[in-house]
């Protein structure tokens, strides 16, 4: 396996549990999706999930018997197969596709990333080794993966994914080494600044994808909270309300600002219409919450 796809397999491998403790979960991304298909009367020949992984917040049954053709694509080909056995469903039944969403696998961009931070001594070239690298991985559009479009497209909370919690952890290893704080604080904020560009260059590829009467259910982490403090029950309160949610949120994001869940779906607003949306709890792990935004676009 190459570094991206190693990195997308070790977490999506992290808790073997996860499977069992997302059932809730599960079943209401369920409902919210069956809703969504059903209110709209979408055709339901081909659906695409991007994002797949290990499928353990993908009722695959359920989209089984929803559509004709279902493709499941991630660059972690292995889990993807673990996911559908795990479900009791045959691999025949879904098509795999192996995707880098970002183009930055294509570009071998975090084989050589340390070696080359390394060698650099000042903020200006890694400022512009990171854009150069960036432009290059941006060239490359995972849509030439598919050769169709589908009348749904599903997305897991891939936002917050895509590439940026990889770069942190070179972050780590560069600290770990002693390289100087001052070019790892440019190294970690340049990639933040670039990350936009690629989220709207994602963005923008799944549109193509997308048939013309077609729709695109997008699930975006938006809080991480601890399941034992006063925001989590906040959260708690009110993920019953839309209203009350959408005003927690707005209060959140005056305070602390926007963060990458946040831009992906500002960015997609821009690029297709939004229809509805709702909140959901995510049990991610045995301390953590994370709250998901479901937002419904059609072009």
């Amino acid at each position: 396996m190459n570094r991206i796809e190693q990195f997308n397999h070790d977490i999506n491998q992290s808790d073997l549990n996860r499977y069992e403790n997302w059932k809730i979960y599960r079943n209401q991304l369920s409902r919210f999706f069956d809703d969504a298909i059903k209110s709209l009367k979408i055709d339901q020949n081909r659906c695409l999930v991007l994002g797949a992984g290990n499928c353990d917040d993908i009722d695959l049954k359920n989209l089984k018997s929803k559509f004709n053709h279902i493709n499941l694509s991630d660059i972690d080909i292995e889990s993807m197969k673990q996911g559908i056995t795990r479900q009791d469903l045959k691999l025949d039944d879904f098509t795999l596709v192996k995707a880098d969403f970002t183009g930055f696998q294509d570009i071998l961009f975090f084989e050589n990333l340390l070696d080359d931070l390394l060698i650099m001594k000042t903020s200006h070239k890694i400022e512009s080794y990171l854009k150069d690298k960036t432009k290059l991985a941006l060239s490359n559009s995972f849509v030439e993966n598919y050769t169709q479009t589908y009348d749904v497209i599903f997305i897991t909370p891939i936002y917050t994914q895509l590439i940026y919690h990889q770069t942190l952890k070179i972050s780590e290893v560069l600290k770990e080494m002693e390289y100087n704080k001052k070019l790892i604080a440019i190294f970690e904020q340049t990639m933040l600044e670039l990350m936009p560009s690629i989220i709207n260059q994602f963005n923008e590829n799944v549109a193509s994808l997308l048939d013309v009467n077609g729709l695109v259910i997008i699930l975006s982490d938006i809080f991480q909270s601890q399941k034992n403090d006063t925001f989590n029950q906040q959260i708690i309160q009110s993920i019953q309300s839309i209203e009350a949610m959408d005003q927690l949120y707005q209060k959140y994001n005056e305070t602390y600002g926007y963060g990458l869940g946040d831009f992906g779906l500002m960015s997609m607003s821009n690029i297709m219409k939004e229809l509805k949306h709702e909140w959901l709890i995510w049990p991610f792990d045995q301390k953590i919450n994370m709250t998901i935004k479901a937002v419904i676009y059609t072009k």
